[in-house]
């Protein structure tokens, strides 16, 4: 993995603010906020919080499926026209649609009903071991939890605003609303407040889960001045990272604290450094790009051509695998697993 960048607490150059549970007075602005879905990684220390973090919607720590993938990278399945979210795990893939949830063996066989509920438009799903989370938005909002198995479907209340997305690793589930107002679920903690309502949210991105930290990118304003901020799993320390310049990305990865984001109306893949005065770099342009995904040495990028794949300082952009209108990506350790616009789910084994 990349090297660690820590982070200290404090008023140093004005951009990492120590906070409560609520993070109104966090970064440059006051208006920090979230929204979205977002990634995983393994069990690090942050501050003096642990936390064993495993899989989330857009990474996966699974091993590599026990089957050769296509030659080509051509369709495992089609049908998934409408998808709202991708997320892998081991040999099976996952796929969110408005009211149910499919799960995908990615070494062949038809499509499996894990879950059919009430209708969402939350493009969020995460799977950590046996169970699936995801939101809902039929009336007010609701966490869904459901065995991987399709055993039984769990809905939990989380109010009136609507869900825009979530995000699970191995201590709880992390859930944005379009009122501007995050909530944690865990064991240990039950259902807490983690960031101020700030909304309503104008333009916003997933969310992403990284070493017992919760990052958010968001507006209430333009998409072209957004701002991300971060936020302890537990709700009890936030920070803002706010450079004024930042567009809010239509979706984003991190890795031990490196940031990478892509947008869509740009053309751009660009890296958030947050050492020192925070800065946005373009690293590469891509086209039209819609996912990413991030591993030890490269990057994935899901855009208009099909699967390109960099290395983490932007360098020799390749596309490894053409699929018009690529939308969503995800990984396990060696494969990557893709849907099309058209509702085709695509895999391939990572090259070497």
């Amino acid at each position: 993995m990349s090297k660690t960048r820590a982070r200290q607490f404090g008023s140093r150059g004005g951009w990492v603010v120590a906070c409560s549970a609520v993070l109104a007075a966090c970064g440059a602005r006051t208006d920090l906020t979230l929204s979205g879905t977002g990634g995983g990684t393994s069990s690090a220390t942050v501050g003096s919080t642990t936390s064993s973090v495993s899989v989330s919607a857009s990474s996966s720590t699974g091993g590599i499926p026990p089957c050769d993938a296509p030659g080509d990278g051509k369709l495992v399945l089609g049908g998934f026209e409408g998808a709202l979210d991708l997320t892998v795990d081991g040999h099976t893939a996952y796929v969110l649609m408005p009211q149910d949830v499919f799960a995908v063996d990615l070494c062949g066989g038809p499509k499996r009903l894990v879950s059919h509920t009430e209708p969402t438009n939350a493009g969020s799903l995460s799977v950590i071991g046996s169970l699936l989370y995801w939101g809902g938005n039929a009336a007010g909002s609701q966490l869904y939890e459901a065995t991987s198995d399709g055993g039984g479907t769990l809905p939990t209340p989380l109010g009136d605003s609507h869900i825009i997305g979530m995000t699970a690793d191995a201590d709880g589930q992390y859930v944005a609303k379009e009122d501007g107002s995050m909530v944690g679920r865990s064991p240990a903690f039950g259902i807490i407040p983690l960031a101020a309502k700030k909304g309503p949210i104008t333009a916003s991105a997933p969310l992403y889960v990284d070493q017992g930290w919760v990052y958010f990118a968001f507006s209430t304003g333009s998409d072209l001045n957004g701002t991300m901020g971060v936020v302890r799993t537990d709700g009890n320390l936030g920070f803002g990272i706010d450079p004024m310049t930042l567009p809010v990305p239509t979706d984003f990865a991190v890795d031990h604290g490196e940031i990478f984001m892509v947008r869509q109306s740009s053309s751009e893949l660009t890296f958030l450094d947050v050492k020192g005065s925070p800065q946005v770099t373009t690293l590469a342009i891509v086209p039209a790009p819609v996912g990413i995904v991030v591993d030890a040495t490269y990057l994935y990028i899901a855009d208009e051509k099909g699967i390109e794949r960099a290395h983490r300082d932007g360098s020799l952009v390749e596309l490894l695998w053409p699929e018009k209108s690529a939308r969503f990506v995800a990984q396990s350790t060696d494969a990557v697993v893709w849907l099309a616009a058209d509702g085709n789910l695509s895999w391939r084994k990572k090259p070497k």
